[in-house]
């Protein structure tokens, strides 16, 4: 799958949970951002997500219901697990001596150490997916003029999960 492709498809993803998981109000700056991104937030049943030449395809329906689930999903993760303070967080994407990269690997570190003080049963792949979005709702509600900057950066925290994303979308969804 092309790294173009991945990254539509997480921040489709993201966009969907961000939205399942946040108030209405809110929903007005999602938009705006998502435009600027060139991610149609509207669902159309018929538009398609193109994986690759030979890869499956998948509907922009399906990842949005995905976005979705894995919002609902969320209390019962967050019930164990504590991500800590938002400003610390936020000192992580707003330090100015960080690259992105660098910036990505710290939220990533974060994030893994979260998952491990957490609950053995909650250790996987799925759980960490539920908690980088989670965690990018957060930093977006906290620090919502940042909005495409968090996007930017949790949309490529979220493509590292990808192999979790697919194995989660139906395999009736897939064709």
């Amino acid at each position: 799958m092309e790294d173009v492709e991945k990254e539509h498809i997480s921040n489709l993803l993201l966009l969907s949970f961000i939205q399942t998981c946040t108030h209405h109000s809110f929903h007005v700056k999602l938009e705006a951002m998502a435009q600027g991104l060139g991610l149609q937030t509207s669902v159309n049943e018929n538009a398609m997500l193109l994986y690759g030449p030979s890869q499956p395809w998948v509907t922009r329906a399906a990842v949005v219901r995905l976005g979705a689930a894995l919002a609902r999903c969320r209390e019962s993760v967050l019930s164990t697990v504590d991500l800590g303070p938002m400003n610390e967080v936020a000192e992580i994407l707003v330090n100015p001596i960080l690259s992105e990269s660098d910036r990505i690997q710290c939220l990533d570190a974060r994030l893994q150490r979260i998952l491990v003080h957490g609950p053995e049963h909650h250790r996987n792949e799925r759980v960490l997916l539920i908690l980088t979005m989670h965690m990018a709702k957060m930093l977006a509600e906290y620090m919502p003029d940042l909005l495409p900057k968090i996007f930017q950066l949790f949309g490529k925290l979220t493509q590292k999960r990808f192999p979790c994303v697919e194995t989660l979308i139906p395999n009736n969804e897939m064709h």
